[in-house]
């Protein structure tokens, strides 16, 4: 039976084309933390980013993009990003803007 690692590995490896152009895979195991990320750049000037944590089993997804990024936390809420004003937007209410200690939340 193999254990959690190598089945995250095997599905992180399937989920992306294989391209003939150059490719890269980042690839990342915290072993204090027990998550696995990869990042993997996508085809519209973003990068695709996966974690799995295998102490909690959760999941989560983002998308890099060069104004911003958005993606789906572990609790399956959606949420987006604005780099330039540092709105922050989570579907589950969470709703901040600013950046450092000038950031405000849920206001």
């Amino acid at each position: 039976m193999m254990n959690r690692a190598t089945v995250f590995l095997v599905f992180m490896l399937l989920m992306f084309p294989v391209r003939a152009e150059k490719t890269y895979f980042d690839f990342r195991y915290d072993g204090r933390t027990g998550e696995f990320s990869v990042v993997v750049p996508s085809s519209n000037r973003s990068y695709d980013g996966y974690g799995y944590n295998m102490r909690t089993g959760q999941m989560w997804f983002n998308q890099i993009h060069p104004h911003g990024a958005r993606g789906v936390d572990p609790y399956g809420n959606t949420w987006v990003f604005d780099r330039r004003s540092g709105a922050y937007v989570n579907s589950d209410g969470r709703r901040c803007l600013g950046f450092g200690i000038n950031r405000r939340c849920n206001w």
